[in-house]
């Protein structure tokens, strides 16, 4: 029994920066500096508030949540 992946390269990509990065994530997936890029820098300056970022970069990344 084989798993299939439907990911590419660059989808595996993004997924890490979202880990590591989440506003690079985000402007990865979206290819533009919008409201959702800006969500998430907001979100990633300060320490208590990165893990938040982390989850909205995720969120944005499956398609669940999105600004505007």
């Amino acid at each position: 029994m084989a798993v299939q992946c439907n990911l590419s390269g660059e989808d595996v990509l993004i997924l890490v920066m979202n880990f590591i990065l989440p506003c690079v994530g985000i402007y990865m997936k979206g290819k533009q500096f919008d409201a959702n890029f800006w969500v998430a820098l907001c979100l990633m300056v300060f320490i208590f508030t990165y893990p938040l970022a982390m989850i909205f970069a995720y969120l944005y990344f499956f398609d669940i949540m999105k600004i505007g």
